[in-house]
């Protein structure tokens, strides 16, 4: 059976992070242990009251799209703002604020879902743990760049300043694959086929 509930969740994290990797990709106008100052806590999820498959899978779908076009939306605007950008420092500080902001963005996208609780299915808790230990994850992939970046030496050569910013947005294509392969591992029958008649759900596949 096609593990549509992971797929489409997958999908959209993996072109929310294509996002990232391409801004965070050295451009012509960039002449140019993970620390985490807000962590969440991987698979960790609040009492709440069960949910139902139905309504477990509308809530997660919806948080992962808001959560999508954000980073996408904020993608789109650093490629705007480095164009302006007049030296390395510039790119520096346009690219933390990207990346900072998508930290609090992806964090805020795993609170939701995990404060919402486990599903109301078989193997519900379960699921549910993976899904937010790997969403975790991703936020932990965002952290790990920025940190990265705050590191950069703007007084470097443009040569080695490019040479970090590809490496950033390598983790970053690499990290896609690892998180896609971690939500793609998740498997549950009823929250397969709830995700599958989900309208969000399916919408994240366009």
């Amino acid at each position: 059976m096609v593990k549509l509930r992971t797929a489409v969740v997958a999908l959209a994290v993996t072109s929310a992070l294509a996002a990232c990797s391409s801004s965070s990709s050295p451009t012509s106008s960039s002449s140019s242990t993970s620390s985490s100052s807000s962590p969440v806590a991987s698979g960790t999820s609040t009492s709440a009251a069960a949910v139902s498959a139905a309504a477990y899978a509308e809530a997660v779908c919806g948080d992962v799209t808001t959560w999508k076009d954000a980073v996408q939306k904020e993608a789109t605007r650093f490629q705007q703002d480095v164009k302006n950008a007049t030296s390395p420092a510039d790119v520096k500080t346009t690219l933390e604020a990207f990346l900072s902001t998508v930290v609090d963005q992806t964090a805020t996208m795993v609170a939701d879902i995990q404060t919402m609780g486990a599903p109301d299915v078989e193997g519900g808790a379960d699921a549910h743990a993976a899904l937010t230990g790997a969403l975790a994850d991703i936020r932990t992939l965002f952290q790990t760049a920025l940190d990265k970046v705050k590191a950069i030496d703007t007084a470097a050569s443009t040569q080695d300043l490019a040479t970090v910013l590809q490496g950033i947005a390598t983790d970053l294509q690499s990290g896609s694959k690892d998180m896609q392969d971690a939500l793609n591992g998740i498997t549950n029958q009823e929250l397969d086929a709830a995700f599958k008649d989900t309208p969000s759900c399916t919408a994240l596949q366009s």
